[in-house]
């Protein structure tokens, strides 16, 4: 078996996890994180539901359209209008620590960390390639945010 052939079936034969399970450990995820920030229990469900319905929107959008800082973007938009609507409504109390709770499934933790191990490795160009990614990850995040904040 040449190498690129072994390549090739490790990429089609390694397991993914189900949808249903990735939403649940990004609600869950959310939700801890939440608290963590010093959130209240109040805002302990709003933010597990919206953090599992923001990377719902985030993988589906990802799927269809193969754009994944249009979907983090769409994602975060999603989230923070979620987020704040909670808040209107009496579902939740602070905003800002849901925002923050439910963003962090997508935040570009992973590559982040690997772009800071290539360079101090000595390989510039792949950590300058890939803190480029997490850095506009970072900024779509931010965006999708930060219009949601902007009008409302």
């Amino acid at each position: 078996m040449t190498g690129h052939s072994a390549l090739t079936t490790l990429d089609q034969t390694t397991p993914d996890f189900k949808l249903r399970w990735l939403v649940l450990a990004a609600g869950v995820v959310g939700a801890t994180l939440e608290i963590m920030y010093n959130g209240s229990w109040q805002d302990f469900l709003p933010t597990f539901v919206i953090s599992a319905l923001g990377y719902y929107l985030f993988h589906v959008v990802n799927t269809r359209f193969k754009v994944k800082f249009a979907s983090e973007f769409v994602a975060a938009l999603a989230i923070g209008a979620l987020a704040v609507l909670s808040v209107k409504y009496g579902l939740a109390k602070n905003y800002s620590i849901v925002i923050i709770g439910s963003v962090m499934p997508l935040v570009p933790g992973v590559p982040l960390t690997n772009a800071v191990r290539d360079l101090l490795a000595g390989h510039i160009l792949s950590g300058i390639a890939r803190a480029t990614e997490a850095l506009l990850t970072a900024v779509a995040i931010g965006m999708g945010i930060a219009c949601v904040l902007r009008f409302f």
